[in-house]
């Protein structure tokens, strides 16, 4: 994860990837709000209380169930921050650790 993170950083300050990059800046902007959505949505698409499917999906169709869903949180927070400083539960959250002030 470290030598992955530091290759990040380094194409976002040293090369002439930093434009590309920012394209994603929204995403970890609403952080909190996409790791539960996906943690929601992949259970409910994966486990048997929902749909069922890790013994239907093989390896090639989970992974492309990732992508698509990465895709459309990519797009769903580009809408957002657009109209919003925060994502819905980065709102929450700040709200809650804010209390009294």
């Amino acid at each position: 994860m470290l030598i992955l993170l530091s290759a990040v950083m380094f194409a976002f300050y040293r090369t002439s990837w930093r434009s590309r990059l920012m394209k994603i800046a929204p995403y970890g902007k609403m952080s909190l709000t996409n790791y539960i959505v996906q943690s929601i949505v992949g259970a409910m698409l994966f486990y048997n209380w929902g749909f069922g499917l890790h013994d239907k999906l093989g390896v090639t169709a989970s992974f492309l169930t990732g992508v698509v869903l990465f895709l459309l949180q990519w797009a769903f927070c580009r809408w957002w921050m657009k109209r919003y400083r925060h994502g819905p539960l980065e709102y929450v959250w700040k709200k809650a650790t804010w209390i009294g002030q």
